[in-house]
């Protein structure tokens, strides 16, 4: 038999308590710079590699992804705003 490929995807929920849930600046980092380049090197990786976004969105889109993902995923989170984005962004 073969593995279904999303057995290698990452799961939803290792994420969710680590950088979901954890401080915006880690969170905003690991979409703009990628979790390769802000991550533990020893955590578990799989098949999925997300890359960084910092290219592709504004910061009101990053904001608004990630207080999205915050509100799902992590009740009771703060929202992620535009000006925290732009700080880390001019880093």
């Amino acid at each position: 038999t073969t593995t279904p490929f999303w057995d290698s995807l990452e799961p939803v929920e290792q994420t969710t308590s680590a950088v979901i849930a954890g401080d915006p600046p880690t969170l905003i980092r690991v979409l703009l710079e990628g979790p390769a380049k802000v991550l533990p090197a020893d955590r578990v990786k799989y098949s999925n590699l997300m890359p960084p976004f910092a290219a592709a969105f504004n910061d009101a889109d990053i904001a608004e992804v990630l207080s999205f993902a915050r509100r799902v995923f992590a009740k009771g989170a703060s929202p992620v705003t535009t000006e925290q984005v732009a700080a880390l962004r001019k880093r």
